[in-house]
């Protein structure tokens, strides 16, 4: 017995041996493949890079070799040939005025039309009263109804509203425009559609209910959210709230819940709609004027409690509503071209974005207009009261124009966009000094100085584009550095915001790791709208602003109205749509100057994060594993807790950012890749410039590592 039991643990221990080996073995293999895929992405990626700028030298040259050759054809009496570039959708003029493509696409069309014939009858046969989809449907409840064109149905509740178009559609079944061959496409009222290819066999009807029993269930309940949404909009538009704010603008509303999607529209006596309220299709929210109502609400709390009676949810959408409706302005009556002219001029004037516009810049207008024989003109001053010109608009057509001291035209407003396109190009280095390396700056530097500390990389994207990147460095001391690095900076042929797009967020960090010679420890990345929830999420942030931000190119909608984006100097308290607008916003101002409110609107995040946890390690670590679902990073929740718990209260040592005023210069990629000087460029007819880029002055890439470590405190 004793024996069997020595060889039976023997037995098992030689096992236990061979399968640690066997298991060492595979972790070595497979810690070796992924070394070997690792370098081959970073070789792959490389090579992509290299490509890409060898590509930007032939488009280049190729613009100017195509320049070249339309100029000897014109000497020559030759007709200009057509070319295409990758910013061009020109059809090739053989695919435009060959004749034989024609036959190919008839032919296609003459298959397509009646595979549709056939397809109409097989969907016809389909949801007939004795068809394979009938018993599915009488189950649930529903059935198929057609819609207006040939080859459509709406699968709804039965009764009377399916017919009258009222009940919700669970699912609507179309015949799809591509092909051949043709294909089906099955649409849930909420979720992602379905195409079915249509083969014209006997299996296509059972195919078509298998699919509709697979996602009737989620289509159900859609169906019972969109009856919720509906059961909402039509209480809250009845409510005596919005009809106390109807009556006291002279407003009628008009619901419409006898229609999909349910809907309810403000309008004035004889005028247009001025306000539409209806339900999103997606996600069954209460839109107003397109905006999801639970968007605006930067603290639902602050309306409760100036309203106590905006407790339920319907008393919540109802408020809003008649808060949309009270703030409306009612078209004005028809006018004469001359009075609507003379009215948008006045109205500019008391606009409060367009005063500060004209204080900035020293100007006063004048709210009332003088009279000449062909203009009402309204005088534009300096602060001496000297004439610079006025805004004139004509008698007989109500135009707007600019005109100059001695009231002669400069241009129409209505032009002024082809007028002024030079005004808004970006600033580009155009002088040697503009371009030189800063004094201080010490020869033959190369950088790798020992650090301490962490770096972390922060990154705001937009479509996939990296729209800010800040790197901020926490130093052993308890401070913090933050230095914001431009998405315009031109680094192995592309701008920063293009890898981003490209490669990925891990390559952008390699890339800024290159560019700085820094190591960087982790990244944390947001997407713009996932900001807004975030700082919504905290209940909105505060930030004050020491000169006021105005941007006429920045339209914002704020109670049913369009206007500027314009903040005056002072501080507000925003919630999360409000902090993307000033974080965005660069029209007037440039990219840095719009980072460094970028810096301020993180430091009043903490600063809000700081606030809420009370020193409550459990409130921080709940609060920022709902923050994580929004940010892409490759920290773990606890550790983003552990950071924010040991610089929660770690002054900012320094704040800066990378520009033209310090170590950058401003050029175009196209005049980089030639080598080319801006005059050079500009005395090359028809010379494509490229994309408005950054680089280090003199091209010297040191010059970046050295502003880090100048501007780190470690």
């Amino acid at each position: 017995m004793k024996r069997s039991q020595t060889l039976f643990f023997a037995g098992a221990s030689v096992v236990i041996v061979i399968a640690l080996v066997i298991a060492v073995s595979l972790s070595v293999r497979i810690s070796r493949l992924q070394r070997t895929v690792t370098s081959l992405t970073e070789s792959l990626g490389t090579e992509l890079e290299r490509q890409n700028e060898l590509a930007q030298f032939l488009e280049s040259n190729q613009r100017t070799a195509t320049g070249q050759l339309q100029e000897v054809r014109r000497l020559l009496n030759l007709p200009t040939a057509e070319f295409r570039f990758p910013d061009s959708d020109a059809t090739p003029e053989t695919a435009r005025h060959d004749p034989s493509t024609r036959f190919f696409q008839a032919l296609d069309r003459l298959v397509l039309h009646h595979e549709h014939r056939r397809i109409r009858e097989k969907l016809d046969t389909t949801f007939a009263d004795s068809g394979d989809a009938v018993l599915l449907l009488r189950d649930r409840g529903l059935q198929a109804v057609p819609e207006g064109r040939a080859g459509s149905w709406r699968i709804t509740a039965r009764g009377p509203d399916a017919a009258q178009g009222a009940a919700p559609p669970f699912v609507t079944v179309t015949i799809g425009e591509s092909g051949p061959p043709a294909n089906v496409t099955v649409t849930p009222l909420a979720g992602e559609a379905e195409s079915l290819a249509f083969d014209n066999d006997e299996s296509f009807s059972a195919r078509l209910v298998e699919v509709l029993g697979r996602i009737l269930p989620e289509a159900e309940t859609s169906v019972e959210q969109y009856e919720e949404a509906r059961s909402l909009l039509v209480e809250a538009s009845r409510s005596a709230a919005v009809r106390d704010a109807l009556r006291a603008q002279d407003l009628t509303g008009e619901l419409s819940s006898d229609t999909f999607p349910a809907s309810f529209a403000v309008r004035a006596q004889d005028q247009g709609t001025l306000l539409t309220v209806e339900i999103d299709r997606r996600d069954f929210r209460i839109l107003v004027d397109g905006t999801p109502i639970d968007a605006e609400q930067a603290d639902p709390a602050a309306d409760r409690a100036a309203d106590p009676a905006a407790g339920p949810l319907t008393d919540q959408v109802a408020h809003r509503i008649a808060g949309k409706i009270s703030a409306l302005t009612p078209p004005a009556p028809d006018l004469e071209p001359d009075e609507q002219g003379r009215d948008k001029v006045q109205r500019i004037a008391r606009d409060p974005a367009f005063q500060d516009y004209l204080d900035q810049r020293g100007v006063h207008l004048a709210e009332e207009p003088r009279e000449t024989l062909g203009f009402y003109v309204f005088e534009l001053t300096d602060r001496a009261g000297t004439l610079l010109g006025s805004f004139g608009v004509q008698k007989l057509t109500g135009e707007l124009y600019l005109l100059d001291e001695d009231d002669l035209t400069i241009t129409g407003l209505d032009t002024l966009e082809r007028d002024t396109a030079a005004l808004r190009d970006q600033p580009v280095s155009r002088n040697a000094a503009d371009r030189a390396l800063p004094e201080e700056f010490p020869a033959g530097f190369r950088g790798g100085a020992s650090r301490e500390g962490t770096d972390l990389l922060l990154i705001g994207t937009h479509e996939a584009q990296a729209d800010a990147i800040m790197l901020l460095h926490l130093s052993p001391d308890r401070t913090i550095s933050m230095i914001s690095i431009p998405r315009d900076l031109y680094y192995n042929g592309r701008k920063l915001s293009h890898h981003q797009e490209i490669y990925g967020t891990q390559a952008l960090v390699r890339r800024i790791g290159e560019i700085t010679e820094r190591q960087i420890d982790a990244y944390v990345a947001i997407e713009m709208y996932a900001f807004i929830e975030v700082v919504n999420i905290l209940g909105g942030i505060t930030l004050t602003l020491e000169e006021p931000l105005i941007d006429p190119t920045y339209r914002v909608r704020d109670d049913g109205e369009w206007g500027t984006l314009h903040y005056p100097a002072g501080t507000y308290s925003l919630n999360g749509i409000e902090a993307l607008r000033i974080a965005r916003s660069r029209a007037t101002t440039n990219d840095f100057d719009r980072a460094l409110r970028q810096q301020k609107i993180l430091n009043a995040l903490r600063h809000r994060i700081n606030e809420l946890h009370a020193g409550n390690l459990n409130t921080v670590y709940q609060l920022f594993r709902t923050l994580y679902e929004y940010v892409d990073t490759d920290l773990g929740a606890w550790e983003l807790t552990q950071y924010f718990l040991a610089y929660r209260n770690a002054p900012i040592a320094n704040r800066t950012g990378m520009t033209f005023d310090n170590i950058l210069y401003a050029t175009y990629s196209n005049v980089h890749n030639r080598g080319l000087t801006l005059e050079e460029a500009q005395e090359i007819e028809d010379f494509y410039y490229g994309l408005w880029i950054l680089l280090p002055r003199e091209d010297d890439w040191n010059v970046i590592p050295w502003f880090v470590e100048q501007n780190i405190r470690s």
